[in-house]
């Protein structure tokens, strides 16, 4: 948990242009609902994961926080209600992401992928196009 938590921590506490920031959250939040909504509809243990890490944060930024909530949820809701177009929107956010975060959404995503304990294939191939989509390696699946 404190992996993600502190990842979250490193973008929403960005002080810098405020619609960089957004993109950077909005990027982490698609990349985690593209992970959690990979294999079946997302579990307890990713919206915990999501939740808990967010709601940590509020102090630094309440909008910032329910924002993320709010974001994840609709790119949840976009890839279960349409999976082409909601996941290439989600993977457009992704992209968009500026390059000071694509660690902190790679480890994310990779996150996202362990909520569970050991993470099955598919959410393997979704952190590995992430990866491809940042410009970055793979990210180890054990």
């Amino acid at each position: 948990m404190s992996g993600i938590a502190d990842g979250i921590a490193q973008f929403l506490s960005f002080t810098g242009d405020r619609g960089k920031s957004r993109a950077l959250c909005e990027a982490a939040m698609a990349a985690a609902a593209l992970v959690a909504t990979a294999r079946t509809d997302v579990t307890f243990a990713e919206r915990a994961l999501i939740d808990q890490a967010l709601r940590a944060l509020a102090h630094q930024d309440d909008a910032h926080a329910e924002t993320g909530i709010e974001m994840f949820q609709e790119f949840v809701d976009a890839i279960s209600g349409n999976s082409s177009r909601g996941r290439r929107d989600a993977l457009a956010a992704v992209r968009d992401c500026p390059s000071h975060g694509r660690d902190v959404v790679l480890r994310i995503a990779t996150a996202m992928a362990h909520a569970n304990g050991p993470p099955p294939p598919e959410s393997i191939a979704i952190a590995a196009e992430i990866a491809t989509v940042l410009g970055a390696a793979p990210p180890n699946a054990g």
